[in-house]
C-alpha cells in the first residue's frame, strides 16, 4: 500500500491525503447508513459533514491532532451540543440527531472510525488533486481512451494537451463592461443535480500556442536542406 511505502521507505517525507477523495468516501458511507431503517435523518447531515471535512483541512495547518479533534466534534454538533464548537450562535432550525438513537450511533461509527481518524490527521491543508483531475480531462479530450493511437501520435497528443492545459489552466475571471466580476452556476455530476455551485466565469479559452507551433515548424523547415 502507498501508506506503508511512505511510512517505511519515505519516512522523511510528509504524506498528505486529498480532501476531495476522503470527503467522497465519507459521503458514500453516510449515504449507505442513511438507507438503513430509522436512519434517514443521516442524509440531512451528509453535505454538512463533507463541508466540515474541508473546514478541518483548511483551518488546522499541519497539526494532525487538532484535525482529529475538530473532525470528532461533529458527533456532538449533530446532536445539538456545541460546547466544543468554534462557530457562533446558531439561529437556524436544524433536524438534529437524537443522541443514543440508531441514526446518531451509525453516524458516530463513521466519524470516530480509528482508520478514518488516522487519515484525517493527514489531510492536506493546501495542495489538492483538483488541477490533476482537470488535466486528465484535457488529456482525454485530445487523446480519447476509446481510440487507439500509435506511439508517435499518442506522444504528440499528450504534448499538445500539456500545452493547452498550461496555456489555459490559470485563466482570469471574466468581468463585465462595468468591471464587475462574472459568475456562473455549475451542476457537478457528483451531486446528481441536487445542488448548484457558484463558480467564477473564466475568460475564453485561447489556442495561441498553435500559432507558435506553426511558426516553429516553418522555422525548422527552413533549416532543412
Amino acid at each position: 500500500m502507498v501508506k506503508k511505502f511512505m511510512r517505511t521507505e519515505l519516512h522523511d517525507k510528509k504524506h498528505y491525503f486529498d480532501v476531495w477523495h476522503m470527503a467522497k468516501g465519507i459521503s458514500k458511507k453516510l449515504e449507505a447508513n442513511a438507507k438503513k431503517r430509522d436512519c434517514g435523518d443521516i442524509r440531512l447531515w451528509t453535505k454538512s459533514s463533507v463541508n466540515h471535512c474541508y473546514w478541518v483541512a483548511a483551518s488546522s495547518g499541519d497539526n494532525g491532532e487538532m484535525k482529529e479533534q475538530k473532525w470528532a466534534s461533529l458527533v456532538e454538533h449533530v446532536a445539538n451540543k456545541h460546547d466544543n464548537c468554534q462557530h457562533g450562535e446558531l439561529d437556524e432550525d436544524r433536524q438534529w440527531l437524537r443522541e443514543g438513537y440508531r441514526a446518531h450511533k451509525l453516524l458516530k461509527e463513521v466519524v470516530e472510525s480509528k482508520f478514518l481518524l488516522k487519515d484525517v490527521s493527514k489531510l492536506s491543508p493546501l495542495h489538492q488533486t483538483y488541477s490533476l483531475e482537470v488535466y486528465h480531462i484535457v488529456v482525454n479530450s485530445f487523446a480519447p481512451k476509446t481510440t487507439h493511437f500509435f506511439y508517435p501520435a499518442m506522444m504528440a497528443r499528450l504534448c499538445v494537451s500539456a500545452l493547452h492545459f498550461n496555456k489555459n489552466g490559470r485563466r482570469h475571471q471574466a468581468v463585465t463592461i462595468e468591471g464587475a466580476s462574472q459568475w456562473q452556476l455549475s451542476f457537478p455530476k457528483g451531486k446528481k443535480g441536487e445542488h448548484a455551485v457558484v463558480k467564477p466565469h473564466k475568460t475564453p479559452i485561447t489556442y495561441d500556442y498553435v500559432d507558435i507551433l506553426r511558426l516553429n515548424l516553418v522555422e525548422r523547415r527552413r533549416h532543412i536542406p
